[in-house]
């Protein structure tokens, strides 16, 4: 027997969560699917609203074992984080023409240090940094909008793409649309994090 892909495992997971109403349980039967094609073992599922994303339409809580709830990443299951993690690069690889263009245009020549970071790099180590929706919020939205998204190896030594270039153009307009900069130094962009 054929073993299924993880593109099809995660268009019949969809097909499942399409199929139960927002706020509802799943059967017995989806339940059963649902377990089989993420590989974890859950006691009860529910279809809600993402409170974080609320463009997630396929948003689903799970119940462990111990009686807890919790939100899952349905596709990091199917997938496992590595891809995930891949394809921010990607991602982050098709929006550095947007980034340079940003450097290229403000006239900011020191770090301005808004954490008093004390080992401020001054205006060594200049980098572009997202401001309020950190890069990995974006993608990750973009990712839970338009996936599966495939990728494209890149030549030895070069950087891998988005294969299908129109949803390439969508993810350039969807981070534009999203994003705001600021001028760091190295240190002060790490100390910062995702806040």
């Amino acid at each position: 027997m054929k073993r299924e892909t993880n593109k099809a495992k995660k268009a019949r997971c969809q097909a499942l969560i399409d199929r139960v109403p927002f706020g509802g349980m799943f059967s017995a039967a989806e339940l059963a699917e649902f377990k089989e094609i993420i590989a974890l073992e859950v006691l009860a599922a529910r279809h809600m609203y993402n409170p974080t994303y609320a463009s997630d339409k396929r948003y689903v809580q799970v119940q462990y074992p111990d009686g807890s709830w919790d939100g899952i990443s349905w596709r990091n299951c199917i997938e496992g984080v590595k891809h995930k993690t891949e394809l921010h690069k990607v991602l982050r690889t098709e929006i550095e023409p947007d980034i340079a263009d940003f450097r290229c245009a403000v006239d900011i020549r020191v770090c301005p240090n808004p954490n008093g970071n004390p080992r401020c790099n001054g205006a060594d180590h200049l980098q572009v940094d997202h401001v309020g929706r950190s890069f990995y919020a974006i993608a990750s939205e973009f990712i839970a909008l338009f996936e599966p998204i495939e990728t494209a190896k890149g030549p030895p030594g070069g950087v891998d793409t988005i294969k299908d270039r129109d949803v390439a153009a969508k993810w350039i307009e969807f981070h534009a649309s999203h994003a705001v900069y600021q001028i760091l130094c190295r240190s002060c962009n790490a100390s910062k994090g995702n806040r």
